[in-house]
Parts: C-alpha cells; structure tokens; sequence
C-alpha cells in the first residue's frame, strides 16, 4: 500500500514508479505509516526523510519519490539534487561585493571587466566603492569615469596613462559602443608599467564583435540584478557601507530599507513587462539613489515622523 493520506490522484504516479522500481515497497517500507507519515505531512519532505530510508535509496530515487507523491515540492527537491550533485551550497552565485573582488582578485596589471545586462550598471556602485575605499585606504587616490561613445577615445588613453603613474582609478563605460577601438586599448594596457594601486574597470554590453583577446586578459564579471528580492537586498545592503547605512536617526535607515526592498520588486517585476507596464524602465542603481537621497532630506532633523505624502 501507499503512505496514509498520499492524495488520491497520486496513486497512479505511485504505480508507475512501482512498476520502474519493483522493490521499493520492501526496500523503501513504503506500507509503514510510522515511517512516511511525518513525510507526507511535511513542508519540506525533501528534507525529511526518515533515516531508516534514507540511506537506501539514490538521490535521484529521491527526487522520482517527490515528483510521484509530492509534486509541490519538486522544485525544491531537485535544486537539493542538483547542488549535491555539483558539490555546491547554491545554485545561484553569492552576491557581488566589490569591496570582496577588489581586496581578493585583482590587481594592477589585470583590468576587470563587467559584463552588463539591460538594467544593471555597475558605474554607480564602483564610484561609491572608490570613494569609500579612497577615504579609508589611499586620500590621494581619484576615480576617473568615461563614458565612451562620444569621441573621448583619445582621452580615454590619455587618463589610463597618467592613472597607472599616480595610482589612481580608471572606469571606462559602454565599450560595445566603441568595439573596433577596443584592440588599441588592450595594447595599451598591455604596455603600461603599472603603480600597485592602479586598477581599470571597464563596462560593456554583450557583443557579438567584441575582441576576444581583451576577453582573455582581464577579470570578466557579470554584473545583472540577482535573481528575486531577497538577493537583490543582499548585494544592495552588501554595497552600502556601515557608517552611511547608520548615519541620521533610527527613522532613516528603516526608510532605506524600504527603498531597497521596494527597488529590489521593482527590478523583478520587469521581468513580466509589458503586464501592467506602460513602456520599459531599467529601475537602475541611480534610482535606488536618488530615493535614498530623497529619504535622507525629508527625515533631516526630524526624530520620529516623517512625510509620507510628500514621499510618496
């Protein structure tokens, strides 16, 4: 027989695995209610099966159990698979902390190159970091940002240069706009005598063209908005510092939080444009700002209270 209170429309899906697997009622002590009871019943049965089974059955069988008796949890049930079969804690990757990248993986010799994504530029977010990192670590060091695309290339080289002298930082934006210039500027790169402290951050949008040398000389990230809210706050949390974070009252920094978590659904929420949209918006970094700025004015002074009709 099947667990107690295995639902009716499942019994045929049970049969089918019975027929795949004709032992398991045996091996699995599929008829023990004491066995499978708490499993049927459970939210996550995909971590709760009995000991005495567990061992005994494949981690694949355990997932064909899923589908045939819980389907609900399927989902969850083969992420579970899928991150013990790769010998990962996640299947989606942590979330991106510029402070972490430059501390562990870069260097003055090795350029750093985001890959971009509709709706997700790293710009902002590096010239907060710069000048963090300039105020706690180098005074004298300065953050250069071009944005290609309008004939600065010249000056784009001109700034690389005297940058890797100083020590200073170099951000050079939208380089799919300027792909055939793209090879001059990897051999400048190249033939540069870096000082330590130099670093050259570069932009780009995925582009068919794009030079592959650069590609295999530098630190390509991918920088998009992580997938669902939650690691969406993670990295925006993650990318403010501690004392900008708790600066003002108490008030504030629970209206920021409020602005981040309210940016994170906005930016998946554009995954189902156009329902409910009336044109495409990125919802970018700038706009996360320009709240958080917003935010900072209206409780400016004031201790417990705030206008929320003029916020709004």
């Amino acid at each position: 027989g099947a667990p107690e209170r295995c639902p009716a429309d499942r019994q045929s899906s049970l049969q089918l695995l019975r027929a795949a697997f004709p032992r398991i009622d045996d091996m699995w002590q599929l008829p023990k209610a004491a066995v499978w009871q708490k499993w049927v019943e459970s939210d996550k049965c995909e971590e709760q099966f009995d000991p005495s089974v567990y061992s005994r059955m494949s981690a694949f069988q355990r997932v064909l159990l899923i589908q045939a008796l819980r389907p609900d949890r399927l989902e969850s049930a083969l992420t579970q698979f899928a991150c013990e079969a790769m010998g990962v804690a996640t299947l989606s990757p942590p979330p991106l902390s510029l402070q972490r990248l430059h501390s562990s993986e870069t260097s003055s010799n090795l350029p750093i190159l985001f890959i971009t994504t509709p709706g997700a530029d790293p710009s902002q977010e590096l010239e907060e970091f710069a000048k963090t990192y300039a105020k706690d670590n180098n005074p004298s060091m300065n953050f250069h940002q071009i944005s290609m695309g309008g004939g600065q290339n010249d000056d784009a080289l001109r700034v690389i240069q005297e940058a890797s002298r100083c020590g200073d930082w170099v951000c050079l934006k939208n380089l799919h706009l300027v792909i055939s210039w793209v090879p001059l500027l990897e051999k400048e790169i190249k033939n540069l005598k870096p000082h330590e402290n130099f670093r050259c951050w570069l932009t780009t949008e995925s582009h068919a063209k794009f030079p592959p040398i650069l590609l295999e000389t530098s630190l390509k990230v991918t920088y998009e908005a992580p997938p669902g809210v939650k690691k969406n706050m993670l990295r925006t949390i993650e990318s403010w510092s501690q004392g900008w974070f708790g600066e003002g009252n108490e008030l504030r920094s629970q209206v920021i939080f409020l602005c981040a978590h309210f940016h994170a659904i906005m930016q998946e929420r554009r995954t189902y444009i156009p329902q409910g949209w009336t044109k495409f918006y990125e919802f970018s970094t700038s706009d996360l700002q320009s709240a958080c700025e917003t935010v900072s004015l209206l409780v400016k002074g004031s201790s417990d209270t705030i206008d929320w009709a003029t916020l709004i």
